[in-house]
């Protein structure tokens, strides 16, 4: 019985990890292949893929942009209670749009 758990939880764990290495697998490949067999590639993986995207991407740049929109988030949320927080737009009402520092989404 107890190997039995084993063996299931092994196979659980086999089945939540392949999402992740397959996208792994994916992003090394150098010709996309979505078959089955891309699952399990014998030659072609290489980090150029990743090289070209640092390239193309600006990351510092991209990073300070989020971070002044997390320091928008966080200073059109925090209010006083003489005045109620301003919706996000597309919300109906700031009651409608309970929002944080953390989550800055309508709900």
């Amino acid at each position: 019985m107890k190997v039995l758990r084993y063996v299931v939880l092994f196979a659980g764990a086999l089945l939540f990890l392949f999402p992740f290495y397959y996208m792994l697998i994916g992003s090394l490949q150098s010709e996309p292949d979505t078959s089955v067999a891309g699952a399990f590639p014998t030659g072609g993986l290489t980090l150029h893929n990743y090289a070209d995207i640092n390239s193309r991407v600006d990351l510092i740049g991209s990073l300070i942009n989020s971070g002044i929109f997390t320091g928008e988030c966080c200073s059109a949320r925090s209010s006083s209670a003489s005045s109620p927080a301003t919706p996000w737009p597309g919300c109906a009402s700031a009651a409608a749009a309970p929002c944080s520092c953390w989550s800055c989404s309508c709900r």
